[in-house]
């Protein structure tokens, strides 16, 4: 009986165990929107879609880690920011208005160094671009380390291309994401 009920019900419930990773807020009209590093194709495609409807004054590429794959093969630095800076020019953003910053190699880092850059800066409102599953846990940080300001967030999510976040459980990249997030989003309750 328990084994048919998990198996009529399973779908409803691994899609609302997936739900707990996401939080989206409605699109604003910002000054500067924020395109975390990690996933630079899909964060990047979608700050450059956001960008089309939305325009920005700024569009910032924090992350200070290191492909180390390009560092070894062609003895070159590259990081995970420049890449989703590339990422957004090639969607047609102009590349006056995108920038790399190489600071941060956590989510919480890189919130340190935006609130740092909105209030040089004097960047009144961001929208904050991720990946979908990574979306509470941005929530959740920059709230945090914005609390004593007065810089309005908004955060979005970048869809995956190699699952659906709403079926994750049936490919093995839906697996291993929700599986790193959930482990990430353990910590950063423990930690912050």
């Amino acid at each position: 009986m328990l084994i048919a009920l998990l198996k009529t019900f399973h779908a409803p419930m691994l899609q609302k165990l997936g739900g707990v990773l996401i939080y989206q807020d409605t699109l604003i009209q910002a000054d500067a929107m924020i395109v975390l590093s990690g996933g630079a194709f899909e964060r990047g495609n979608a700050g450059a879609e956001i960008f089309q409807t939305h325009a920005v004054k700024k569009i910032i590429c924090p992350g200070g880690n290191i492909i180390y794959d390009v560092l070894i093969l062609y003895g070159d630095t590259m990081y995970e920011s420049d890449i989703t800076r590339l990422r957004i020019i090639q969607q047609g953003v102009p590349d006056s208005i995108v920038i790399a910053i190489h600071d941060g190699t956590s989510t919480f880092e890189e919130a340190v160094e935006m609130k740092n850059y909105c209030t040089t800066h004097q960047i009144s409102s961001m929208v904050i671009v991720s990946s979908l599953f990574h979306t509470a846990r941005v929530h959740k940080v920059y709230k945090q380390v914005f609390r004593d300001s007065q810089i309005r967030l908004c955060v979005r999510g970048a869809h995956a291309i190699r699952y659906d976040e709403t079926l994750w459980w049936k490919s093995e990249e839906g697996l291993i994401a929700f599986q790193n997030e959930m482990i990430k989003t353990v910590y950063y309750w423990f930690k912050y």
